[in-house]
């Protein structure tokens, strides 16, 4: 069964009739729609997950977000995967997949902009994607635009209003869940399939990337402050290049001196957002989400 929850805003219905023709269109496809004024992901992914457990024929839910683009077969995969492990061991587990930057050529910029926005468009492109490129090292967590798991494990998602993004608080929970496992064995409860790959489009924008950096920067920040406790090993056990959190981060294996710089530039800019995101954080804000451009590529 599909089911698909639109929440906030839906300009005479516009969203919602879309959706109707698709399954119209599908209508071997199960369906189900879920509409809701109130905006945030977590919100809507509880809805969801309430819809579910209302079902009698529901195991496995996966999420996925709307702008995704999935490598063929990654869903069966990810299942057949899940199954697996529940098989071997029934474990509280969540499964992910590897996350690729779309990447495009300058010409691809030259054709839409001038040659002076061209340029710097794509330089700004060649620096946000290093971390999602397909030769780049994959982080442990597991990323919100697409994850699935046992639905008998779901835990309910914090309120959007406390600023805790769903894909740290879920992959924090499910690596407290596995940890007798991972330090006794190194068995992983966040998995990632070989070949079960999900692409996705990067901002165009410096403007939109710059929120939507923040807004992660500060949904991690509040997830381990969440799990207080198990902030030392949350912060050992999701250790990656590109951490988002200062105490995670560890050094590039390059030496490439074109890597090394745009690894540079990167992380500068990683480190500017953190502190923004810092501020929200002190004055018990949210970044204001709603103003970004949307403009992905």
């Amino acid at each position: 069964m599909v089911v698909v929850c639109i929440n906030g805003e839906d300009e005479n219905n516009k969203t919602e009739k879309e959706v109707n023709k698709f399954f119209l269109d599908h209508n071997e496809i199960p369906s189900h729609i879920i509409v809701t004024k109130k905006v945030g992901k977590n919100n809507a992914i509880n809805r969801i997950v309430e819809f579910a457990k209302k079902m009698d024929d529901i195991e496995i839910v996966h999420f996925f977000d709307d702008d995704v683009i999935l490598e063929k077969g990654t869903l069966l995969i990810n299942i057949e995967e899940l199954i697996k492990e529940e098989n071997i061991k029934s474990r509280p587990l969540i499964i992910g997949s590897a996350f690729i930057a779309v990447g495009y050529s300058f010409s691809f910029f030259y054709r839409k902009y001038s040659f002076f926005r061209a340029v710097l468009s794509w330089i700004f492109h060649n620096i946000i994607i290093q971390p999602y490129l397909l030769e780049a090292e994959r982080p442990r967590f597991c990323e919100g635009p697409s994850f699935g798991l046992y639905l008998k494990y779901f835990p309910t998602l914090p309120a959007d209003e406390v600023g805790i993004t769903d894909d740290a608080f879920l992959s924090d929970f499910f690596a407290i869940k596995g940890k007798a496992d991972y330090l006794q064995n190194r068995m992983l409860s966040i998995i990632k399939p070989a070949n079960s790959i999900s692409y996705i489009k990067v901002p165009s924008s410096f403007k939109e990337w710059k929120m939507q950096q923040i807004r992660i920067h500060a949904g991690i920040e509040r997830a381990f402050s969440y799990f207080g406790s198990e902030r030392k090993f949350l912060e050992e056990y999701f250790s990656w290049n590109y951490a988002f959190n200062k105490k995670s981060r560890t050094n590039l294996q390059t030496k490439s001196l074109l890597k090394i710089i745009l690894y540079s530039i990167y992380m500068h800019l990683h480190e500017k957002n953190r502190k923004y995101a810092e501020r929200f954080i002190i004055k018990n804000q949210l970044p204001r989400w709603s103003i970004a451009e949307s403009t992905k590529i």
